[in-house]
């Protein structure tokens, strides 16, 4: 059994409303505090078949799917096979999403509907027709309407004959089929997408049998996974697939997700219908609201939380690609995630078919990673991990939580109720439940392992530092910017993502590794935004050399592919951006020229001993397990911890001797150049060892752990000698006032 919750929220079967009505109805009678929020969807509430908020939902994950594929199910034509009628919420809404849409057959339990070469705007204008028509049936379409060879066959029938048109369309050889034998040749057709809005289970594992399913109505009808030869299957229905029914798809080819991604919309938008009630509720106890004006307040806001709803579906999908993406990558992590919440108990593996370990290690050794459905199983678990932690702890009640907690909300209510928000009966399972989505979706499934993993942090302060890094990198602002570019090619768009996703991990890790306490939000963000925005704004002026020239091809290959030039010049410093944060923490109370002058002296220094690739070159390291992981990442913290050191040495040498304080901006380049000169020449010997390690390593095909742990300790020796050498007047006052040293 799950734990207790604050509530259960009943929704109605069938978008039924009177159903609704009668159980609120008697919370009502019985004073439960949910009022007639006990049920959503009633008459007082949103009408999910209208608002057509499941199928609009599901349809997210349809575009996006085909978006991968760089195709526009709303322009290019798009045949279609669909599960269910013109009459039902999910199909119907569904199948009026798109004009584009070639609906070559459908059926649902009494009729089977071809239409092999349709009229794509007759049929959109028949179907809409028919959804507007009460208890509508497919032997209500209009025959002239459908193209040569199709028709409307009720599947009471004994046979059907298969017309040429039919055989062409949906290669079947054989003159004269059963109902049932048509219906699974319809499943295995090679179309561009399988719409299923309709009731049954209808895919499943090659290796599962028919009665493990629980559907034996559907068992004549029923394949498998393999074979599935749709390019997209949109599960608006619930349980038209098996899950190892959709891995075994998905490992095939088929782009996919599970019915729970996909159908979420009618879930989440009751999920906020109960939020506002509650709030409503408070309102008119304290007779500032009346059931009247409530109930018009809740219809004017239905859009709002349909964008709010659609936006989550979004960004749900969208987690999945990431995820996707990078999933092989990142295995140990998956592994290391899966293993925690078994042992935790919140995981059953087996229950929700996720490989064991060794099957994972299988997978990394292959390279191979895991399918959608599956991701999406631990995205879920992840999810609800998070939302527990959070709801109890004391980072839900902050200010920065709260923000997170108003976007559940439509704007209408924050500027109207901003204050009521923030006592509503649920706000810290709100702002929960925010949080966890918000870092889930913008950073990843295992971002969370990968920072205990890395830093021994715990939930809450791995969420600390995500809202730090979420408000000084402006995440938010970046991924919708990202988001509205639907128009670039696919590969691209998601080669944006990552790159600002990538940023944003280091960002946290940086963080995490340096605080040692409980994370203090507010004062971090004072601490570090002058220096993070000066460091964007000034990229061109604060690289260097390769730097510059790799950034600048970097910003040139996005905008050639249509990115916005801001976007796109932020989005290429991204790569870069970790250094803003060594820099401010190099200098106690940085002005904006010290900052400035700091970070063109790192990119300088940087380039001139090799350290960019060194930390190249860590990073690439062959990850094989857990030990090796957090190798890699002390590795990593040596050299930033150098780096500072070393700049911070630096600039004590200059103000002790060079009266060097980065004052005026445009004598920040000069001072920069003088003290790299006298730092070249001073240290000349300690950079030539240095040079010479560096040089010996780079003869190999790759750095390996001891060459490394070697050029980390050559690299400390350089920064000690530097320190001495900044506080040793003597040796400093020998030193020419111009030298060619460097």
């Amino acid at each position: 059994f799950d734990g207790d919750d604050p509530y259960l929220v009943v929704a109605a079967d069938k978008g039924t409303a009177s159903f609704s009505d009668i159980a609120n109805s008697i919370a009502q009678e019985h004073d439960f505090w949910l009022g007639d929020g006990f049920a959503s969807g009633g008459s007082q509430g949103y009408d999910h078949k209208k608002m057509g908020i499941t199928a609009r939902g599901a349809w997210v994950s349809v575009q996006r799917h085909f978006q991968a594929l760089d195709r526009d199910v709303q322009t290019d034509p798009t045949t279609v096979v669909g599960i269910g009628d013109m009459a039902g919420d999910v199909f119907g809404n569904g199948m009026l999403l798109s004009k584009s849409l070639e609906l070559v057959a459908a059926f649902n339990h009494l009729h089977i509907f071809l239409d092999p070469n349709p009229n794509a705007l007759a049929a959109f204008q028949e179907r809409t027709r028919m959804f507007a028509l009460p208890q509508s049936s497919w032997d209500d379409y209009k025959k002239s309407l459908i193209s040569t060879g199709g028709g409307v066959y009720a599947r009471s029938l004994k046979s059907i004959q298969i017309t040429p048109e039919v055989s062409a369309r949906f290669n079947i050889k054989e003159s004269v089929l059963t109902p049932t034998e048509l219906i699974h040749r319809l499943l295995q057709a090679q179309v561009d997408l399988i719409w299923n809005g309709g009731i049954g289970t209808y895919v499943k594992a090659s290796f599962e049998e028919h009665q493990k399913v629980g559907d034996k109505a559907n068992d004549l009808l029923r394949i498998n996974g393999m074979q599935l030869r749709c390019r997209v299957f949109g599960e608006g229905g619930n349980l038209g697939i098996t899950q190892l029914g959709r891995i075994e798809a998905a490992n095939k080819g088929v782009k996919l997700n599970t019915d729970f991604i996909d159908n979420a919309g009618g879930v989440d938008c009751s999920d906020h219908e109960v939020n506002l009630k509650i709030l409503f509720a408070s309102l008119m106890q304290q007779q500032r609201l009346t059931l009247p004006e409530r109930n018009q307040m809740l219809e004017t806001m239905t859009e709002a939380v349909a964008d709010m709803v659609l936006d989550n579906n979004a960004d749900q999908v969208r987690a999945l690609s990431l995820a996707e993406r990078d999933c092989v990558r990142r295995m140990g992590e998956y592994r290391r995630l899966t293993s925690r919440l078994e042992a935790n108990g919140s995981l059953d593996r087996a229950l929700e078919f996720i490989p064991d370990d060794e099957a994972l290690q299988e997978l990394a050794v292959s390279e191979k990673g895991l399918s959608r459905p599956e991701l999406a199983v631990l995205m879920c678990y992840t999810k609800a991990e998070l939302k527990v932690e959070l709801a109890n702890c004391p980072l839900s009640s902050t200010e920065y939580a709260l923000a997170e907690a108003y976007r559940a909300f439509p704007p209408r209510m924050v500027a109207e109720f901003r204050a009521d928000i923030d006592q509503h009966r649920l706000i810290n399972a709100i702002a929960a439940t925010q949080m966890a989505n918000s870092i889930v979706h913008r950073v990843g499934i295992t971002v969370v392992q990968r920072m205990l993993d890395t830093s021994g942090a715990t939930i809450e302060q791995t969420v600390a530092v995500y809202l730090v890094i979420k408000q000084l990198l402006a995440v938010d602002q970046l991924w919708d910017e990202i988001e509205t570019l639907g128009a670039l090619p696919y590969l691209v768009q998601m080669d944006l993502f990552a790159t600002l996703q990538r940023l944003i991990r280091r960002s946290m890790r940086l963080l995490l590794r340096n605080t040692h306490q409980s994370i203090d939000v507010k004062g971090l963000i004072i601490r570090y935004q002058n220096g993070i925005t000066l460091f964007f704004e000034n990229i061109e002026q604060i690289l260097q050399s390769e730097d510059l020239q790799q950034w600048q091809q970097t910003y040139q290959r996005f905008t050639q592919a249509g990115v916005p030039e801001p976007l796109a010049r932020h989005l290429a410093a991204c790569d870069y951006g970790l250094t803003a944060f060594d820099v401010v923490d190099v200098l106690p109370e940085p002005n904006s020229n010290q900052l400035f002058g700091t970070a063109q002296l790192f990119f300088r220094i940087r380039h001139q001993l090799g350290c960019a690739w060194l930390e190249d070159q860590i990073r690439e390291f062959d990850v094989s397990d857990h030990w090796t992981a957090k190798a890699r990442e002390a590795f990593l913290d040596e050299l930033y911890t150098s780096q500072r050191r070393l700049i911070a040495a630096l600039i004590e040498a200059g103000e002790r001797h060079l009266e060097l304080k980065f004052a005026a901006a445009e004598q920040v380049q000069p001072q920069v150049i003088s003290l790299c000169e006298h730092f070249g020449f001073a240290m000349k010997q300690w950079i030539l060892r240095w040079s010479r390690t560096i040089q010996s390593i780079q003869q190999g095909k790759q750095l390996t752990y001891p060459a490394a742990t070697v050029a980390l300790q050559e690299f400390q020796k350089l920064v000690d000698a530097t320190a001495q050498w900044a506080l040793d007047d003597q040796r400093f006052d020998s030193i020419p006032s111009s030298s060619s040293g460097v």
